[in-house]
């Protein structure tokens, strides 16, 4: 029911669901008689409800919000500022739906994320916590990279346009996709997968993304003064 979360293309929906999947995949309560065999059988889930797919869509839909800058307004730390009503409503008018009831969204606010969770990069690092715990399974590594590894070169390619300049959180998001693609690298099966994908997917994307994102981060560096270096 979580990975059905994630295709809402409602922000706090989306970041709710991979933080409780990125919990339940990390570590055991303390009173599970079987912690592995309970983080094993989360992970089962996950995959049978196609969540590799689904992750996939949601990290290519988020990437091309923040290279086309649609990902909304930024506070002074880069995070994107919540608007719950604009964010149903552009929702909504993505999906075709323009008359729709608006609903008081207080409720919303008691088990959902903070507003520096819900934004583009967040969401993109919430998604790949959880891959890449799932990734530490080999029965389920095939599967990961035939949906997500497209998009975790793109990523890698992106980031890689901007060197040291990077901020925080897109340094994280850049060690989150390292450690997947490591435990991913590790099944032979998908040797041959990454030799194909690298040679056609991360040459043609760096031409597109290279200009989107220096565009965004001397805009952030305009508002919100330079970012600070990778660790």
């Amino acid at each position: 029911a979580m990975v059905e979360f994630t295709r809402t293309r409602i922000p706090r929906k989306e970041a709710a669901a991979l933080r409780a999947m990125g919990h339940m995949t990390f570590m055991a309560p303390n009173s599970a008689p079987n912690p592995r065999g309970m983080l094993n059988f989360n992970k089962d889930v996950i995959m049978e409800s196609r969540g590799a797919e689904a992750f996939a869509a949601l990290l290519q839909r988020k990437l091309n919000m923040v290279l086309t800058g649609s990902e909304g307004p930024l506070d002074d730390k880069g995070a994107k500022i919540y608007d719950p009503k604009k964010a149903m409503a552009a929702e909504m008018a993505e999906l075709g739906i323009v008359d729709y009831q608006e609903v008081d969204f207080t409720y919303e606010r008691l088990d959902m994320p903070p507003e520096s969770e819900v934004g583009a990069l967040a969401i993109v690092g919430h998604a790949l916590r959880v891959l890449r715990n799932i990734s530490t399974r080999k029965r389920h590594q095939v599967a990961i990279a035939k949906a997500v590894l497209p998009v975790c070169l793109q990523l890698s390619s992106m980031f890689a346009q901007l060197g040291t300049k990077v901020t925080e959180q897109e340094a994280d998001i850049l060690n989150l996709s390292a450690g997947l693609m490591h435990n991913l690298a590790t099944h032979p099966d998908n040797r041959t997968r990454f030799y194909k994908a690298e040679l056609r997917g991360a040459t043609e994307y760096t031409a597109t993304c290279r200009d989107s994102l220096h565009s965004r981060h001397a805009t952030l560096k305009a508002h919100n003064g330079p970012p600070s270096s990778a660790p």
